[in-house]
């Protein structure tokens, strides 16, 4: 006996449902033309709808033909159980050729005895698949390549067109790479070399994602590396903020930054490098400003030591330097100022002022050659203010002169008087006459200077 039906027998049988499907549309309308009838099976009774069998064995062939016939007359599944195959197809090859002889009752019992041995043969089918399917993961997730070869060709013998199958299938293939990473993986992790077993897990995943295994310890890996890199980083960067190699700190503490930025490592050597980083600019500030005190240009000197104030409030040597900067600025400033109106140093105030800017300009004076010069020039102008110049007063004399603030010079025809450089006012009164002011400005170059005071016009 052959184990599948020839393909001409399975035609056959088909061609024999639709006649039947044909025969019950014929008997359930009045409407069908005569010919109809004649395309029948012989022995077919036009009156078929009477039958009380009718409805059941066209509800059983419906059944059969949609739902089982195709999976039954597949190749898979002659394949898996050609005796069943073989029995289904004669089965209803059996109730088609009864109910053609009219013999509906056993045409029905056939049918349906069909159909049951094609759902209990499928039924058996898939549980076949089923349980091979779930060895074959079983074996491959145990690793036990040809156990798991076995169970999946088992598998796709009884659902070739199983996609599951398929995927699982290709997954078996891949085992043997796999466990050679596996083998790999397992030496590297015994001589802690973590770089090797992370790429023959990176292999193994590659060829085979569903190791959740594999996957975990990569995660657990690579956080592992990521950790080692952050420390290694804060370490070198924390040596080189001690070795002073700034830019290597920098460096170091941008990978940090990317790595963990949030760590307190990463903002502790952060800090350590902004506190460098603030004394080298205070150190370069600071040797400005040396600079500045060495060429005698004392507001550079206080711009440098007001900027490194800035970035070391709590430096002594900052704060002294600025402070003597400052001072020595406003030193300079003040002898400029006397020096740029030397008339003025004719008021006492003003030249007791001078004087005192003269005694504190000579204690320091020493460190700027600017403030000694100017002092100097300063002492000699003062001196020039302090010398009395001589004055020869001119009058009739009737008109008694005296100098506003000074004194009197009396009813005089000519008389010298000695008077320091500044702003007088010579003042002359008569009886019967209009007084008179004469406003004379006497500098310490003044030589020869006459002053006459005459009061000549009547009230």
């Amino acid at each position: 006996m052959h184990t599948v039906m020839p393909a001409i027998g399975l035609l056959a049988l088909g061609l024999l449902a639709h006649m039947v499907f044909a025969q019950f549309a014929v008997a359930e309308t009045s409407l069908a033309p005569p010919q109809a009838a004649a395309a029948l099976p012989a022995g077919a009774d036009s009156g078929l709808s009477a039958n009380p069998h009718h409805a059941p064995f066209k509800a059983l062939l419906r059944v059969y033909v949609d739902d089982l016939e195709p999976a039954i007359q597949s190749e898979a599944f002659g394949a898996w159980d050609a005796a069943a195959q073989q029995k289904i197809v004669a089965l209803k090859a059996a109730a088609m050729q009864a109910l053609s002889q009219g013999q509906h009752l056993e045409a029905v019992g056939t049918l349906k005895t069909a159909v049951e041995i094609s759902r209990t043969a499928l039924h058996a089918r898939e549980a076949a698949f089923t349980a091979a399917l779930a060895a074959a993961h079983r074996q491959s997730d145990a690793d036990n390549y040809d156990a798991a070869l076995v169970h999946i060709a088992e598998a796709l013998r009884i659902r070739p067109d199983s996609a599951a199958a398929v995927r699982l299938s290709a997954r078996i293939q891949a085992l043997p790479q796999v466990l050679a990473h596996l083998r790999a993986a397992r030496t590297a992790a015994a001589e802690n070399n973590r770089e090797a077993e992370l790429r023959a897990l990176e292999a193994i995943v590659k060829s085979d994602p569903d190791r959740a295994g594999a996957r975990s310890r990569i995660t657990t890996l690579r956080a592992a590396r990521q950790d080692e890199r952050y420390h290694r980083a804060i370490t070198h960067g924390l040596r080189a903020v001690e070795q002073g190699t700034h830019n290597d700190a920098r460096q170091h503490l941008a990978v940090a930054q990317r790595l963990f930025p949030g760590r307190a490592e990463t903002a502790l050597l952060a800090e350590h490098l902004r506190g460098v980083e603030r004394y080298e600019q205070v150190a370069r500030l600071v040797n400005t400003a040396h600079a500045a005190v060495a060429a005698d240009d004392w507001e550079a000197a206080l711009a440098a030591y007001r900027q490194a104030a800035q970035r070391a409030p709590d430096s002594a040597p900052v704060a002294q330097g600025r402070q003597t900067a400052a001072r020595m600025v406003s030193l300079l400033k003040a002898v400029d100022a006397h020096l740029a109106a030397p008339h003025r140093l004719s008021a006492p105030h003003i030249a007791a002022h001078a004087r005192t800017l003269v005694a504190e300009s000579q204690r320091v004076g020493q460190v700027s050659p600017k403030l000694a010069a100017q002092t100097s020039e300063l002492q000699r102008q003062l001196a020039r203010y302090a010398t009395p110049v001589a004055i020869r007063v001119v009058s009739d004399g009737q008109t008694q002169v005296s100098v506003r603030g000074v004194g009197r010079v009396g009813s005089v025809v000519s008389k010298v008087i000695h008077l320091k450089p500044g702003d007088y006012r010579f003042e002359g009164r008569r009886q019967g006459y209009k007084s008179k002011i004469v406003s004379v400005r006497i500098t310490p170059s003044t030589a020869d200077v006459q002053v006459a005071v005459v009061c000549d016009e009547p009230i």
